[in-house]
């Protein structure tokens, strides 16, 4: 099965195997926060549904529906043209890649 670890730099283009200090120095705090939400939004998701790619999916859906916001503080245009759909579909086309 799919690991969730294996994803998550895919969907944030950030390598998640560095030290605190490493990822300080590297990565802006916005990145850092942005990262630490997302991991947080799948945590919760895959503890109600597993470590399962539906977990993944979920958790990530969760985190653009409820972090993401374009300059304007709007979520719906975020998951329909901005940031928040892009990274649905880094998350679904990584999803399909393993059904």
């Amino acid at each position: 099965m799919a690991s969730v670890d294996i994803c998550l730099p895919c969907i944030i283009s950030k390598n998640l195997n560095k030290t605190t200090e490493e990822a300080e120095k590297e990565y802006s705090s916005l990145n850092i926060n942005k990262a630490m939400k997302l991991t947080t939004r799948i945590a919760e998701e895959t503890i109600q549904k597993g470590r399962t790619l539906w977990g993944l999916f979920s958790g990530v859906t969760s985190y653009t529906n409820r972090d993401v916001r374009n300059k304007r503080n709007d979520i719906l245009e975020s998951k329909m043209v901005g940031s928040g759909y892009k990274i649905d579909n880094k998350a679904y086309d990584y999803v399909e890649a393993w059904v």
